[in-house]
């Protein structure tokens, strides 16, 4: 802080006019003793109170020096007449009256009205006098390149550098180390790129911590296509970029995302700023605007648009041009435009003739939404079915190509299985085999349901119950074979059944979620013991629904299982292997098999009618395969054979191997994946010019309905002349006018934006108030010397990250210096770097990233969160 006793006066007057042009002592003001007032103090003592307390306002100047029924609240330079100081102190009066203030707040209050009581809101004797005083404003200023501070330190890595290290040596600070490697490292993926790093990239950082390898690492991820993705999403929000229109009815905006993709591509893309700004601003009337720059003025389509019943158009429409109007304010001149909508700026030197002149720029704007498909969507999009069909004639051939000899050696297994099963053998002559199912005679039942089961004289078992539950059937029989290598489930059509069945569900469908089985011998009298669990080894069946696969069964899952819709009211069955034979108990004892049927997904979806059957076949065929069907397909020239055989083949008789797998897997995601039209169309929200504008007047108080003064499209007069010759300025002029080198406002603005994303606080704090009332910049003389170098570098982005990210300054660790916590409370002198929490979008793509579960695409339409239909309505509910 600055040596307050030096600036001490005895009249107001003098103070008013020597202190209050003192940039420190406004400081010191606006940090230390304005927030304690409206923390503490306004609630019962500024004109926001619902009933000001003591007739004391504090939320003024002439208020707080006026004072309340006790008398002045403060007399510049006398601390013993200062009521504020007695309250604070607890002398008589007791404010704030929850808790007394720590004692170096009080002593804030002692030092500030000792040096006067200087704030920033005083009033000017006039008008002129006041918009006089306004012109002096350094923002207003043009920027000028300053000389680099003459600093020399081997801690000095670059211009950044020496502005710092200027200033601390000023204040007598030492800068604090360097962070660690991990630490820097991690700093870097995140401030360039939103992410953070693998632990190999960590590793390698790690392993190799030199300057060379920093500046790559740098390099590299400027060449991510990630950092736009990250800068874009900071660019997103300064623009009020969002997928619906907001206020009630929120209605999506399903082109949105053709902007957003402009704007992650533009940045990098390295595009300069200035035609960053050209481009968003007033692409459209480029000469022979492309595509891509008519697509860039989605910029002007990030407005709230009211589609509610009963709005009144022309005011809504007033409103866009209000919100366009203001953000050309904020976010390039970084002023509080939005205050002369209505009344001319308290304290800036701008009119409300002057911010209708801005107004008029975007008030004949025509917002039509353009077919804008980009190069890449015009190649997938309008041959997308031929380029689909191509590749999947290619997964196919590739399925037939895989056709080596190990799988012919597979044929030739499947044809010796599938003659044996049908009673030939493999030269074609019948021979005598038991080929035979034995069919199951249960001789218990149960279902945990209470559900009652039938046994049928083809020992077919009906079941009927309440069927509103999930439910497990248990079936107990005995068996003397040897050798049992399969269990077949038949579940079977009845004329009883809801669509004749086999399943309970209305549409006659079921899901069965596991089959298990298990085996104890007969002697074994212990009802509690279930026996040994016999796994399943694989599953086929004659038909498998869509997305409920008959192989599901095999790994119990309850949310999943086999079923059969749509093909339901007719018979079919399920054959499935056993990893281990089951043999009788020594020679000749039978075995108990019990198997259980779980229906754990959908309470109603239980099976209606089934019966059961074992084999000891080595490759188990179920009775009723369509044996001639695949016959058929083994018979026949295998060159001539379809890639869709070949997959029916492998699908049925459970082959499996991984590469083929694989190739299968790509043939079935690709089917699914097949467009169901040819063409999509994409479109664009854009703005054009309306073949005859519209004529701006003044809005008397801000009324649209109380017209004033017409206007033409103009500037703030304390800003540098839009220069065109004799005719009116169009919105490529009011463009290219914000990044022009006479402005004085843009690049500043900008750079301290950035700035302020590195290390969390700009250099004018107030980055979107630039005016009298904003904060003094800490380091006025470097953020001159980045909006030059901006400027003179072609407002390269990448360019300023780079110097920022390469300084020493932002290397440094964020460790709390104990001894600056007085001296320099909010690190303004960047005596160290801040400690930052990133945004949400990163911490849940840390998250993310951390659990493997992140998706990098980038662009295309927008994702949803899934939620409910009906929560719309809970903001209506009375």
């Amino acid at each position: 802080m600055p040596r307050l006793a030096v600036f001490f006066l005895t009249t107001l007057q003098f103070i008013s006019m020597s202190l209050l042009n003192a940039d420190d002592d406004l400081l010191f003001f606006k940090q230390r003793i304005e927030p304690v007032l409206e923390k503490h103090c306004y609630s019962c003592h500024s004109a926001a109170a619902n009933s000001i307390k003591g007739g004391l306002k504090l939320d003024t100047r002439a208020a707080i020096r006026r004072g309340g029924e006790s008398g002045p609240a403060v007399v510049p330079a006398k601390i013993e007449e200062s009521l504020l100081l007695a309250a604070l102190r607890y002398e008589g009066l007791e404010m704030p009256p929850k808790a007394k203030l720590p004692n170096e707040v009080v002593q804030d209050f002692i030092k500030w009205i000792e040096a006067g009581a200087v704030d920033s809101r005083l009033v000017a004797k006039s008008e002129s006098e006041r918009l006089e005083k306004a012109k002096g404003h350094w923002a207003f200023q043009g920027i000028e390149r300053p000389v680099v501070p003459a600093t020399n330190s081997p801690w000095i890595r670059n211009e950044v550098d020496q502005f710092i290290l200027s200033k601390l040596r000023t204040e007598k600070v030492k800068p604090s180390p360097e962070a660690d490697p991990r630490t820097l490292i991690r700093r870097l993926f995140l401030d360039l790129i939103g992410l953070p790093p693998t632990p190999q990239e960590t590793q390698a950082f790690l392993d190799d911590p030199s300057e060379v390898n920093y500046q790559k690492t740098v390099s590299d991820l400027l060449d991510s296509p990630h950092y736009g993705e990250r800068w874009g999403r900071y660019w997103l929000d300064m623009a009020r970029y969002a997928d619906s229109n907001g206020y009630e009815a929120d209605r999506p905006r399903p082109h949105a995302w053709r902007w957003r993709d402009w704007v992650i591509n533009a940045l990098n893309d390295s595009m300069p700023f200035d035609q960053f700004t050209i481009e968003q601003l007033a692409g459209d009337l480029l000469p022979n605007a492309t595509l891509e720059q008519r697509v860039a003025t989605g910029f002007n389509r990030n407005t709230l648009v009211n589609t509610e019943g009963g709005v009144d158009r022309e005011e809504d429409r007033v409103k866009r041009t209000v919100d366009r109007t203001n953000t050309v304010g904020k976010v390039w001149l970084g002023l509080t435009l939005g205050c002369t909508q209505c009344h001319s700026h308290k304290y800036d030197p701008i009119t409300q003739h002057e911010y209708y002149g801005m107004y008029a720029f975007f008030n004949s704007l025509a917002e039509p939404d353009i077919p804008a498909p980009t190069p890449e969507q015009v190649a997938e999009f309008e041959i997308e079915l031929d380029r689909h069909q191509a590749q999947h004639q290619q997964n196919l051939r590739a399925v037939r190509d895989y056709r080596s000899d190990k799988m012919s050696q597979w044929e030739k297994d499947l044809r010796e299985r599938l003659n044996s099963a049908t009673g030939v053998d493999p030269d074609g002559v019948n021979c005598q085999l038991d080929k035979s199912w034995e069919l199951v005679n249960p001789f218990s039942l149960s279902a945990t349901s209470g559900s009652q089961f039938f046994v049928e004289d083809d020992l077919a078992v009906f079941v009927k119950g309440p069927n509103d539950q999930e439910d497990t059937y248990t079936i107990v029989a005995e068996t003397s074979l040897s050798g049992i290598t399969a269990i077949r489930l038949e579940v079977l059509a009845d004329e009883r059944l809801a669509s004749k069945g086999p399943g309970l569900a209305g549409n006659g469908n079921f899901v069965l979620s596991s089959l298990r089985v298990y085996v104890e011998p007969v002697s074994d009298n212990d009802e509690r013991n279930m026996g040994q669990r016999i796994r399943l080894k694989n599953a086929r069946a004659d038909f498998s629904q869509g997305g409920r696969q008959v192989t599901s069964v095999i790994g119990d899952d309850p949310t999943d299982g086999w079923a059969i819709y749509p093909d339901v009211g007719v018979d079919h069955y399920a054959v499935f292997e056993l990893r281990e034979k089951i043999n009788p108990v020594g020679d000749s004892e039978p075995v108990r098999i019990t198997i259980q049927m779980d229906h754990q997904t959908h309470k109603d979806h239980n099976i209606g009618k089934f019966r059961l059957s074992f084999t000891t076949h080595k490759h188990p065929v179920p009775d009723g395969l369509e044996t001639t069907a695949f016959s058929d397909l083994l018979s026949a020239n295998s060159n001539n054979r379809r890639g869709e055989d070949v997959i029916r083949l492998v699908k049925y008789f459970g082959y499996r191997e991984a590469e083929l797998d694989k190739l299968i897997d790509v043939v079935k995601l690709h089917q699914e994946s097949f467009p169901s039209s040819p063409k999509m169309e994409i479109k664009a929200q854009v703005v054009m010019e309306m073949p005859n504008p519209r004529t701006t007047q003044v809005h008397v108080r801000g009324s649209f309905l109380d017209k004033g003064d017409q206007v033409t499209r103009t500037t703030p007069s304390i800003l540098p002349e839009i220069v065109t010759g004799n005719r009116e300025p169009t919105r490529l002029d009011l463009a290219k006018w914000l990044v022009s080198s006479e402005n004085p406002l843009t690049s500043r603005v900008i750079v301290n934006r950035i700035w302020q994303q590195h290390f969390g606080r700009g250099i004018v704090v107030s980055d979107d108030d630039f005016g009298t009332q904003g904060e003094p910049p800490t380091h006025p003389e470097l953020l001159d010397w980045l909006a030059a170098e901006f400027r003179e570098t072609g407002w390269n982005m990448k360019q300023l990250h780079r110097l920022i990210v390469s300084s020493a300054t932002w290397r440094q660790s964020s460790f709390s210096r104990p001894e600056l916590k007085e001296s320099d409370p909010y690190n303004s002198w960047l005596a160290r770097q801040n400690r930052l929490r990133v945004e949400a979008e990163i911490v849940r793509d840390i998250a993310l990233s951390a659990s493997g579960l992140i998706y990098h695409k980038i662009g295309g339409r927008s994702v949803y969160p899934p939620q409910s239909a009906d929560l719309v309505k809970l903001g209506f509910q009375t």
